[in-house]
């Protein structure tokens, strides 16, 4: 399965980047007292900054292992889809992107999505249709 397929490359970034930046600003945090006689309380806004991109490292770290590679790849499909148009806002398109990923969004908006930018395939089999079900109780 290629990184595309694998939907690795949208978390990946996500995680360097808040991996880096909590250490960066932990370490800045700490440093800032030694140098920064003037206002060496700036140092605890640092920390907590890191301590913010540190939890927020944590979370995607859990959100990831926690799906599987499909999931991944199509949690990162629909953000990608969304994105690619600028549908939504970004509360929307992460709901839209979970309930995906979590094989509850109905059939049409997964056409729907994949009608946003039809060169981005689905990285997943397709669900099955739904079909009319006949209500025999009412017969």
């Amino acid at each position: 399965m290629t990184e595309k397929k694998k939907g690795s490359g949208y978390w990946a970034p996500q995680m360097i980047i808040c991996g880096v930046a909590a250490v960066l600003f932990i370490v800045l945090g700490f440093c800032t007292p030694l140098f920064d006689k003037e206002e060496p309380g700036r140092g605890v806004i640092y920390v907590l900054i890191g301590l913010a991109f540190g939890g927020t490292f944590i979370w995607l770290a859990r959100s990831y292992r926690r799906m599987s590679v499909t999931q991944r790849a199509v949690y990162a499909w629909a953000i990608t889809q969304q994105h690619s148009t600028g549908t939504g806002s970004d509360t929307d398109q992460l709901s839209i992107a979970g309930q995906a990923a979590a094989g509850t969004l109905p059939y049409p908006h997964l056409q729907w999505l994949q009608a946003l930018d039809p060169a981005n395939p689905y990285p997943a089999e397709w669900p099955a249709e739904p079909t009319i079900m006949r209500d025999y109780a009412a017969e």
